[in-house]
């Protein structure tokens, strides 16, 4: 009897435990797609601002072939992710959104973001022609940039309250966050440093360099040696860490330029250059990064 009762027992036990394994290894299958979605709906702020300044760095004659492949490249890689956190890909690794909030501020989006598009491919057009850009239409792309950067800021916070189900983010999840923020905020640095050599809102845009300066500074020293008040983990492991000793380096040779036009300073060619350099170096390490902490 002893026998005939322990093998179902055992039977059971196993069972069970097969069972906890699969619910834990879906559970964890979940919280990536999650993590997946949220950095691709944050790097979508990242390609509009890099349009904008791709586009703003070739008017200006700064590496003006590559920038205008990258501000290509960029539409069509913006355009591919808008349809995919809409409606699903499993090419980019994305989910349908569900949550009606999440679905009306992408809408939101999706109709601006075709003006904004033309307007970007609108001065390509004309730096690829024989007549040259117009104040006009660079001013043009400047006004929709900010009403297309406002929608996609306010998509990204809905979408990251409700991909989490209105809860507090894990510290893990803010980490992952924290490398996605530093991506955006190469972008936003170049972008304030344009403004300012434009005499766009000069004054205010030398303030808002300043404090992005500080918040990147902040930021990534958080992601490497941890910040209990940004509730920033330390690099979870030395590959991480490699890869944010990466953008560590490149940061120490643009920081005193950054620095320099914050507090007044003159912008030139030069500057800008080595700014728009070091910072489109400093993507694929981020991005390696966000990677890495989508997949813990």
């Amino acid at each position: 009897m002893r026998k005939d009762t322990a093998k179902p027992t055992f039977r059971t036990a196993g069972l069970l435990a097969c069972l906890a394994i699969m619910l834990m290894a879906s559970a964890a299958e979940a919280r990536s797609d999650m993590n997946r979605s949220i950095n691709l709906a944050a790097r979508q702020w990242q390609l509009v601002e890099q349009m904008t300044n791709g586009t703003m760095l070739a008017a200006l004659g700064i590496d003006s072939e590559q920038n205008i492949r990258n501000v290509l490249q960029s539409h069509e890689l913006f355009d591919d992710t808008l349809a995919g956190l809409r409606h699903g890909d499993s090419e980019l690794g994305l989910i349908a959104a569900e949550h009606p909030d999440v679905v009306d501020q992408i809408q939101r989006v999706e109709e601006i973001w075709p003006r904004y598009g033309q307007a970007v491919l609108t001065v390509i057009e004309a730096l690829e022609g024989s007549y040259g850009v117009r104040e006009d239409q660079v001013r043009d792309l400047a006004d929709r940039h900010r009403l297309m950067i406002a929608a996609v800021e306010q998509a990204i916070a809905t979408f990251e309250r409700y991909t989490h189900g209105g809860g507090t983010h894990s510290i893990l999840t803010t980490t992952l966050n924290g490398s996605a923020h530093l991506r955006s905020q190469t972008q936003l640095i170049v972008g304030e440093l344009l403004a300012i050599a434009y005499h766009d809102r000069e004054e205010e845009n030398r303030r808002l360099l300043a404090e992005a300066t500080r918040d990147f500074d902040r930021t990534l020293t958080g992601l490497i040696h941890g910040d209990p008040e940004m509730r920033l983990l330390p690099a979870a492991n030395d590959e991480i860490r490699a890869e944010l000793a990466k953008v560590e380096r490149l940061w120490s040779e643009i920081r005193p330029i950054l620095n320099s036009v914050a507090n007044g300073g003159s912008v030139d060619q030069r500057s800008i250059t080595t700014v728009s350099r070091y910072t489109t170096r400093m993507i694929p390490p981020l991005n390696m990064t966000s990677l890495m902490y989508e997949n813990l």
